[in-house]
């Protein structure tokens, strides 16, 4: 099992998982973390040296790694695990697909999970709800974009708020969770960032502070949890 994101130090990074049976036992085990771009294939890179990630690219590191720093034999290997985005799964140039070229025997097993995850992420054709949680993607990023803005609501609130998660489910419930609990420091902080004089800071608060006195937005803060 493997999936290549981005971390906060903006390195491309790939893991890679293991699923294995010893003694008719599952065992499941992280093996590595790889900088993506620093693993590509010299083939895989354009004529001018560019280095692209794509589906052939990330096979060809997956396989890299299997052989050459684990020694395993691919015809051993029964299935692949990844997400369900066009670069693992494309049937002409997908990870996946350039795998099975060297994983004869082996299957390829979606991550049922993350397809719920998106799903549910997109699910809700209710107006209100996505007028709602844009409402509140748009006060985290308010008060994370600025230095001075999160300090007023890490005072007044004793903690940062996290961002709403877009793909997992639960931590987007937890976050909202988290939102609707602190909404009366949150609606404190705005107070008080809209008399600065600082005008795109106070106008931009003045207009979050309406948006939360909206009468859908109070109906939806109920409603939830």
């Amino acid at each position: 099992m493997f999936d290549e994101t981005t971390d906060i130090s903006c390195t491309e990074q790939l893991n890679l998982v293991l699923r294995y049976v010893i003694n008719n036992e599952f065992h499941e085990d992280f093996v590595t973390f790889l900088d993506a771009y620093q693993s590509i294939r010299q083939e895989d890179k354009s004529n001018s040296g560019e280095s692209k990630l794509t589906g052939h690219a990330l096979g060809h590191i997956v396989i890299d790694v299997l052989t050459k720093d684990f020694g395993i034999d691919l015809k051993l290997c029964f299935g692949i695990g990844t997400d369900g985005c066009s670069v693992m799964i494309s049937q002409d140039c997908g990870a996946v697909t350039e795998i099975l070229k060297q994983c004869t025997n082996a299957v390829r097993c979606p991550c049922y999970n993350h397809a719920l995850n998106n799903s549910l992420a997109q699910s809700s054709k209710i107006v209100s709800v996505r007028n709602t949680i844009g409402t509140l993607k748009e006060i985290i990023s308010f008060f994370n974009a600025s230095a001075k803005r999160h300090l007023v609501l890490k005072n007044i609130l004793g903690k940062t708020l996290t961002g709403l998660c877009q793909t997992r489910c639960i931590e987007m419930h937890d976050g909202i969770l988290q939102f609707k609990s602190a909404l009366p420091k949150i609606v404190e902080a705005l107070t008080e960032v809209s008399m600065w004089s600082e005008r795109i800071s106070s106008s931009k608060a003045s207009i979050l502070l309406s948006a939360i006195n909206n009468s859908e937005f109070i109906n939806m803060y109920i409603s939830y949890g």
